[in-house]
């Protein structure tokens, strides 16, 4: 049976939130659905926002979108999240946890997990294991 995009993001969410908890922070849920992150993690009295987006992996990245979209009167409008909004994205591929900065990202984002087949231009790669959710969170003061 084909999942729906939201069926798709619950079940991400559900994962990170599991990830997150087993890792001993305290996660919140905001109330009513009116914020624009997913979950609040406390990091050693440090709260921080998250937003947390389904990724798939393409062309050796774990890739996924930096922009909430929705339909208002007929139109669809996509919205891209700024440092206001939230801090970091968590995403998850293959039971694999990443953290990113919000100021890191554009209207989408790629994480390098394999080598390019080009060594011609490396200098912008931003590699998956950089993000690793548990040693960004790790750093975090």
């Amino acid at each position: 049976m084909e999942k729906d995009t939201v069926t798709i993001g619950r079940i991400t969410e559900a994962k990170c939130l599991e990830h997150l908890t087993s890792l001993g922070y305290i996660v919140s849920l905001p109330f009513g659905g009116q914020a624009r992150y997913d979950l609040l993690v406390d990091v050693n009295g440090k709260i921080i926002r998250v937003q947390i987006k389904s990724s798939q992996y393409k062309d050796g990245c774990v890739e996924f979108y930096t922009s909430s979209s929705h339909y208002l009167q007929g139109h669809h409008i996509h919205t891209v999240y700024e440092k206001n909004d939230i801090d970091y994205f968590m995403t998850e591929l293959n039971n694999q946890y990443y953290l990113v900065p919000v100021e890191e990202c554009g209207k989408q984002k790629k994480l390098r997990i394999d080598a390019p087949k080009s060594q011609a231009n490396t200098t912008n790669i931003h590699w998956a294991k950089n993000y690793i959710a548990k040693e960004v969170l790790e750093a975090i003061e």
